[in-house]
């Protein structure tokens, strides 16, 4: 019976093939090897050696996913008769349009529905923009101390409004005064 074993390193990979005998339990060493490969890195600044190729790659994905997002959008419009159909005309005519002149304009005139189109077909690009409902640190902590000088400035006349337990253990606490009472 033959035992095969592998070692799989980052820069090499190692291999024995053993033949036991399970009556006798002993082995005797078939054929080893070890087969030594550079590593992934460069030798002067030890980075990966594919690392512009995925940069390159993760641009690509990006820009292909840009166009997705513009395609769905303009058959979206067109369905709705908010755009033309691409290539006509019209077409051409809409999209010499200014689209933030057309959202200022929609703010004090009813837009025509090709425009209305227009100003809308460059929201896709807004899709890699960062989100801004995040927030910061900072703004979670200011929003914190505010809560804790309402609290402070309430003294008692607000207590139906700010006593909603806020971690487990003012929970666990507010359920044993429950009990109590």
């Amino acid at each position: 019976m033959y035992i095969w074993g592998f070692d799989l390193g980052t820069t090499s990979i190692g291999f024995a093939v053993v033949d036991y005998d399970p009556a006798r339990a002993i082995g005797r060493i078939h054929r080893l090897g070890v087969r030594i490969f550079p590593e992934g890195v460069t030798e002067d600044k030890k980075e990966p050696r594919n690392k512009t190729r995925r940069a390159k790659r993760l641009m690509r994905r990006g820009i292909r996913r840009r166009k997705l997002r513009r395609r769905l959008l303009a058959e979206a419009l067109l369905v709705a008769g908010l755009l033309p159909p691409h290539g006509s005309p019209e077409w051409q005519a809409a999209m010499a349009a200014d689209p933030y002149a057309l959202r200022r304009d929609g703010l004090s005139r009813r837009l025509e529905p090709y425009e209305v189109g227009r100003a809308l077909y460059l929201w896709p690009n807004a899709a890699d923009l960062p989100d801004v409902g995040r927030r910061s640190k900072r703004a979670m902590t200011e929003t914190r101390l505010s809560r804790a000088r309402t609290q402070r400035n309430c003294k008692g006349r607000c207590e139906a409004r700010h006593s909603a337990p806020s971690s487990r253990s003012s929970r666990k606490s507010a359920a044993a005064i429950t009990r109590a009472a």
